[in-house]
């Protein structure tokens, strides 16, 4: 695999294995279950569910501590963990090969690879509620627990900061500064228009500083962040981060600070635009749909149809997409 990668032709390898490698994940799955019998399931059930919670539990608590001890924001260490709560695969060949070397009994295998099963089905559900499972446990610890609020992520959510904040005004605030971003930033460096980056990425935010651009480090969803990037003095707030919960946030945190402030959001589906725009988005941006439209315009322009018809035709597009 190392040395395929290394190829020019690695792509092309890659399609070509591709069915192979779908057919092998669907009989691992099939021959995973085949291996666990219902009536252990029934039998042991209140068992399995228990060592489940409790292997959720370490590896959640483990992962966050490693994140954290290696410098990265207390978002970036809950979604990791929340991401990896599973029981490896490797568990599977580990509990097969106690279990031929006499090391462990048929029921300790069927337990474990119960408790693997579950872990697995869990976790895309972990990944998808993660994000609003962090706003709201640091929404409820602020609240009730000043003093865990305080050593688990205002610890490690931001650097110190003075109260008065930044001397800015007039700037905008890019919320995020990923591959969206990141090309707005430069955009706004280029026409030298005033900006801050608000991101928990701690290398992108010393990759910033050390290029002399405004950058701050911490959740964009943090009403003091938010504060300190002074955005009552903004003219204009872009939200380039794809999470929904975090972008509800932000804006209702914007709306706060700073009501007359532009705001321009990136949502990757269709039916968010409405829900956004009544929170008081001014433009919403869906980055896919944007590159449909230059798709649209180069085709057609190569088709020979004239300007004006390619221009009415894309308008027409937008309204039937609700941007009208």
């Amino acid at each position: 695999g190392l040395i395929i990668a290394e190829a020019s032709e690695h792509h092309a390898v890659f399609s070509g294995i591709r069915p192979l490698r779908d057919l092998f994940a669907i009989i691992f799955f099939v021959s995973l279950g085949m291996f666990l019998r219902p009536s252990f399931l029934l039998s042991h059930l209140g068992q399995i569910l228990g060592l489940s919670l409790i292997v959720i539990a370490i590896k959640l608590l483990l992962v966050i501590v490693l994140v954290l001890y290696l410098g990265y924001h207390t978002k970036t260490a809950f979604l990791t963990g929340m991401g990896l709560v599973q029981v490896g695969e490797f568990s599977f060949i580990l509990a097969q090969a106690g279990m031929k070397g006499q090391l462990i009994s048929g029921e300790v295998y069927s337990l474990i690879l119960s408790v693997a099963l579950v872990t697995i089905l869990v976790t895309p559900w972990f990944i998808k509620f993660a994000p609003r499972a962090y706003l709201f446990l640091r929404k409820t610890a602020k609240k009730r627990e000043p003093l865990l609020y305080k050593a688990l992520f205002a610890r490690f959510d931001h650097h110190k900061v003075h109260e008065e904040g930044l001397e800015l005004s007039g700037h905008v605030v890019v919320c995020g500064h990923g591959r969206i971003g990141s090309w707005l930033g430069r955009a706004l460096e280029l026409t030298e228009v005033s900006y801050i980056v608000i991101d928990y990425n701690n290398q992108i935010i010393s990759e910033l500083t050390q290029r002399g651009i405004r950058a701050l480090y911490g959740d964009p969803a943090d009403m003091d962040v938010l504060d300190y990037a002074q955005v009552d003095k903004a003219k204009a707030v872009v939200i380039a981060i794809p999470d929904r919960a975090t972008q509800e946030l932000v804006i209702q945190h914007c709306q706060t600070l700073n009501p007359k402030a532009t705001i321009i959001c990136r949502t990757h589906r269709k039916e968010d635009q409405a829900r956004l725009k009544a929170l008081g988005v001014e433009t919403v941006i869906q980055p896919e749909f944007e590159a449909a439209l230059s798709m649209i315009h180069r085709v057609l322009q190569k088709m020979g149809i004239p300007k004006e018809e390619v221009a009415g035709k894309i308008k027409r597009i937008k309204i039937e997409h609700g941007m009208g």
